[in-house]
């Protein structure tokens, strides 16, 4: 009976704890969260406003690599199957747009995505000089992604570059639209494209690791269109493999 009664008085004080604490939760600053976040090698974040469930951030850097204007919303439903997860929404004023499923699961997977911008935006990210100009935009669809501090552990998606041309004082190149898929190979993101168009056919691969080492290599045939000036200084500089196919390989540091 005591017992009953000391449950009854303690009902409404419990309750109103319990309430204060989700309150507490719910407006918790995301800039506390994050501080306690495992992020990923080399990952820097800047500028975080708002509370666990939605908010902003100024930037995400990687290398050299870096994305501003970065919007969230908690997936509320995720923490239900104990793998919370948020929705990204990028809106750089440099012309990236597009959105993202990220979440935690004793590492990071990233899943739903789809990013759109210009070909020279996405090389200007790498912070690398680039001899020639490109021109087309570049659309890249992610399905699943998974990185722990070993790498790349998990990568399906493709990206397509529409209307891809790259100009030179030599002349210009028409490339199509170059179909690129993305997987992981050792621990490494992996890209690998082919390419046809009357100036050139190709097969591509580029690597690139966590601590930013990458590898680039190439299988190039000139076709009939292919301006003559671009066509010498290729078989000048690249290494005949005969039947017409040429090979440039290079290796770096981001």
């Amino acid at each position: 009976m005591n017992i009953r009664r000391i449950i009854q008085r303690l009902k409404w004080p419990m309750l109103f704890c319990t309430s204060y604490l989700f309150f507490l939760l719910y407006q918790l600053p995301a800039a506390v969260v994050l501080s306690f976040v495992p992020l990923p090698k080399m990952v820097a974040i800047e500028g975080v406003t708002g509370t666990l469930w939605q908010g902003t951030l100024n930037t995400i850097r990687w290398q050299q690599i870096e994305l501003a204007h970065v919007g969230w919303s908690f997936q509320w439903w995720s923490l239900l199957a104990g793998k919370p997860a948020v929705t990204l929404t990028v809106d750089d004023a440099q012309a990236l747009h597009g959105n993202l499923t990220l979440a935690y699961r004793g590492d990071w997977f990233v899943s739903d995505t789809k990013l759109d911008a210009s070909m020279p935006y996405w090389l200007a990210k790498t912070g690398q000089p680039i001899p020639v100009g490109v021109s087309g935009d570049l659309s890249v669809t992610i399905d699943a992604l998974r990185v722990d501090p070993q790498g790349c552990q998990l990568l399906k998606g493709s990206a397509i570059w529409y209307q891809g041309q790259v100009s030179s004082p030599f002349g210009n190149v028409q490339l199509g639209s170059p179909a690129i898929e993305l997987s992981c190979d050792a621990q490494k993101f992996a890209f690998s494209a082919r390419q046809d168009s009357a100036a050139l056919s190709s097969q591509s691969s580029f690597s690139l690791a966590m601590n930013g080492q990458y590898e680039f290599q190439s299988l190039l045939t000139p076709e009939s269109a292919l301006p003559s000036a671009i066509a010498n200084l290729l078989k000048s500089n690249a290494t005949d493999m005969g039947n017409g196919v040429y090979k440039i390989m290079e290796q770096g540091q981001l």
